[in-house]
């Protein structure tokens, strides 16, 4: 063998040790402890594989990109948690998380929403039902005095659902928003079909975890589309044996549907319309 092909070799050889060696490092370095790591200091292993040209650093991009160092904490009772730490003069965006939206009754605005759970018939009466909506929005996390400030949307034989809002709310001057913030109604009177062609203009089909609803979409109202009272209504929100029934409506129709949808037995089980006073 040539002198040529000699260096050559050895310059083969050479690249490989100086590769173990960095390989060796680099492990040493990712399992190095959490103290050091939350350091933010770069160590030497790691400034020389991200330095390497591809294709030698290509295994390393993982390791010189990641996003966010590791922290790990631990809590008095054993466990731990590991939350992503930006490096220095950098920040990470946070997933953006889906929040109720709660504004000042003295907005003008007022929200309405559609349970996450289900019931059958047999709610309680009209002031069970109305309890449903503050256990809901409590499940949910919402201030006390909130959530004393929501009813349910529906009728009973003495009283229609119509009347029900403005009794409660004392008049109907407000916008109705769903829990995304898209306006349902510009006013309470905008919910009903008078004329025969009403249509709201966004779905009540968010819940009290402003989650989007799926099937059953199925709303228990007990009202016509004109605001008053169906002659059944599980005998006013008690009844949930057979033989009985009442309306539903569909919290994702913008017809009259939304309240005036299909008569459903008061066995089975469907959801409640919440609105704020």
């Amino acid at each position: 063998m040539d002198s040529k092909g000699s260096k050559e070799a050895l310059f083969t050889v050479l690249i490989a040790a100086i590769l173990v060696v960095l390989a060796i490092a680099l492990t040493g370095t990712l399992t190095q402890s959490e103290q050091q790591r939350a350091s933010g200091t770069l160590s030497l292993p790691q400034t020389i594989v991200c330095a390497l040209p591809l294709p030698l650093g290509i295994n390393a991009l993982s390791y010189c990109n990641t996003p966010a160092r590791r922290e790990t904490t631990t809590d008095t009772e054993g466990g731990s948690s590991t939350t992503s730490v930006p490096p220095s003069g950098q920040t990470t965006q946070q997933p953006q998380q889906s929040q109720p939206f709660y504004p000042p009754s003295s907005s003008g605005f007022r929200l309405m929403f559609v349970t996450s759970a289900t019931f059958n018939g047999n709610l309680g009466g009209s002031s069970g039902a109305d309890q449903k909506c503050k256990l809901a929005l409590a499940s949910a996390g919402s201030p006390p005095e909130y959530k004393e400030r929501f009813f349910a949307v529906l009728s009973t034989s003495s009283e229609g659902a119509k009347d029900k809002i403005t009794r409660l709310s004392e008049n109907c001057n407000f916008e109705i928003i769903n829990w995304r913030g898209e306006t349902v109604a510009d006013n309470c009177n905008d919910l009903w079909d008078i004329s025969g062609n009403v249509q709201i203009q966004s779905g009540i089909k968010y819940d009290e975890h402003n989650e989007e609803i799926t099937s059953p979409l199925s709303v228990w109202t007990g009202t016509k589309p004109s605001g008053n009272a169906e002659p059944t209504t599980c005998n006013s929100w008690t009844q949930s044996s057979g033989g009985e029934r009442s309306t539903t409506g569909n919290a994702k129709a913008l017809t009259a549907l939304w309240i005036a949808g299909t008569l459903s037995d008061c066995t089975s089980s469907h959801r409640l319309y919440c609105l704020e006073k």
